[in-house]
């Protein structure tokens, strides 16, 4: 009776198993912001291949220098280095668009 019941008001069932597909009210939100995403360089020799990115190091160096962020010294024999590396931001606005492309030169702590 439950089975006559259901199908007469839903219908038959079309298929055995149960298919997972995202909400329709996220498609739109997520197409757009697909769209609107700028590829962030993952390695040095990737960024200094645009020029976007190659001005935002140029304005970090510059930055660094002006604020006597680091000090040049000799490396001595019994201490150990603290290495450094770039790392690559795009800043979006609320509505997607890019608002800046960031790059920071910093210091591997852990290292």
């Amino acid at each position: 009776m439950l089975l006559h019941d259901a199908k007469e008001n839903v219908g038959a069932p079309t298929s055995q198993c149960r298919h997972r597909r995202s909400p329709t009210r996220y498609n739109g939100y997520m197409a757009m912001m697909s769209r609107s995403v700028d590829i962030e360089p993952s390695s040095f020799e990737e960024a200094v291949q645009q020029p976007i990115w190659l001005d935002s190091m140029v304005e970090e160096y510059a930055s660094n220098i002006t604020n006597n962020v680091w000090e040049v010294v000799l490396i001595l024999v019994d201490k150990s280095v603290v290495s450094s590396i770039w790392i690559y931001k795009v800043n979006q606005e609320a509505n997607g668009s890019v608002e800046q492309h960031e790059a920071r030169f910093v210091a591997r702590g852990f290292s």
